[in-house]
């Protein structure tokens, strides 16, 4: 009894010591689910709505308390968890290197931990974010050659899309129909591998095969930003083909979707869009009239002011009703994405009326100012009938051989 009582202080100490450092790297994995759950609400909404820097923070405080385990705990069976945890957090908040060196010092310094696997296909795809194409190429190689092996089938779907950012769209092709065929029965894998297929069709104008790889992505139970993600490229391909009602269709088939009306301004946007790419201005202003009205103060308000903005500056050349459309757009909201392209198009209107003025004047200044306002029109607001006109003036007035084969 006295002998029990003599170890048990030990025992005690080894138990609280352990707890300690459990507790430690329990409260890091919490702070990282805690950021993985506000990255997916953030990537769950619409492009224009996404802010990283709502969950950046959250994964360097996961981090910070991953690292504790690291720094007073060395010796602890944690260690090898909390440098998994540490990379992952370090390529949510888009640094790749350090991420890759963290999964790197993983499986150099614990080559027996289950863990390994995990960590080199991270490794891998903390490479590919990082541009080193050659080094991501061999370990998603080495991992899809491993038959029964952790992360196999994400590897090779993974030097499939190393293939598209080469842009070998061809070769990424290949190698998404040989996966097809490897993972007949594996839905969950097949709707991206369709998506794969109808992304690298796209890219390679094959609109008609782009569309059918699309449809059997809808078909193979994709998940919500798939499923989205897929519509809207249907739609951007029909509008491609020509098919202007259809793509107006397919748009309005998104809207039909209960979980995907969260993306209702976008999509409206988009319907917008395609009446003014066929020249009818009156109903895409009257879509635009309805996002405002139904979003105000909102990023899609704000999109909408621009767009008119734009219609009024390139179809009807109205400088003024333009120039009241895009100080709209940054009163709806002025950090939107479209208050800052407003910003941008307000200082080529201001350029524009300069050069106006100046490219009156004769003589040398007035013929430069009459090339800068040439190139404003052709490379900042895609009016190249425009630019032509003022070439041509400036070829009937130019009176050295400077500035003729120049406007030439």
């Amino acid at each position: 009894m006295n002998r029990s009582w003599k170890f048990a202080p030990l025992a005690a100490s080894v138990l609280l010591s352990s707890c300690v450092y459990f507790n430690t790297f329990y409260n890091a994995r919490k702070q990282f689910d805690d950021a993985d759950r506000k990255r997916r609400e953030v990537e769950a909404r619409p492009e224009r709505n996404r802010r990283p820097q709502e969950y950046k923070p959250l994964y360097q405080n996961a981090i910070r308390k991953a690292s504790i385990v690291l720094d007073r705990h060395p010796n602890s069976k944690w260690v090898d968890d909390c440098l998994l945890l540490i990379g992952k957090a370090f390529y949510w908040r888009e640094v790749y290197d350090e991420a890759a060196l963290k999964f790197q010092e993983l499986a150099e310094n614990f080559p027996e931990s289950g863990l390994i696997d995990e960590a080199r296909y991270w490794r891998g795809l903390s490479l590919r974010a990082a541009s080193r194409i050659d080094a991501a190429r061999e370990i998603f190689s080495e991992i899809g050659n491993t038959e029964g092996g952790a992360f196999v089938h994400e590897s090779r779907i993974a030097l499939a899309e190393l293939e598209s950012d080469q842009e070998n769209f061809q070769a990424a092709l290949d190698a998404y129909n040989r996966l097809l065929s490897d993972y007949e029965k594996e839905k969950k894998l097949r709707a991206q591998i369709w998506s794969g297929i109808g992304n690298a069709s796209f890219r390679l104008m094959r609109y008609d095969d782009a569309l059918e790889a699309y449809r059997n992505v809808l078909e193979s139970g994709p998940t919500i930003g798939m499923n989205y993600l897929t519509r809207l490229q249907i739609g951007k391909t029909l509008e491609l083909r020509g098919e202007s009602d259809e793509a107006l269709k397919a748009y309005g088939e998104i809207l039909k979707v209960k979980r995907l009306r969260v993306y209702e301004g976008e999509i409206r946007l988009k319907q917008a869009n395609v009446y003014v790419s066929v020249g009818d201005l009156a109903a895409a202003e009257e879509i635009h009239r309805k996002i405002i009205d139904d979003f105000p103060r909102s990023e899609h308000s704000s999109a909408a002011y621009y767009e008119m903005g734009l219609i009024e500056l390139q179809q009807r050349k109205n400088l003024s009703l333009a120039k009241e459309h895009f100080q709209n757009s940054r009163k709806e909201k002025s950090n939107s994405e479209a208050a800052g392209l407003v910003r941008i198009r307000e200082k080529l209107l201001s350029d524009l009326k300069r050069y106006e003025k100046a490219s009156r004047k004769k003589g040398l200044k007035g013929l430069e100012a009459s090339f800068n306002l040439a190139e404003l029109y052709v490379f900042n607001l895609s009016e190249p009938d425009s630019a032509v006109a003022i070439y041509k003036r400036v070829l009937e007035n130019a009176d050295t051989t400077h500035f003729a084969p120049k406007a030439l």
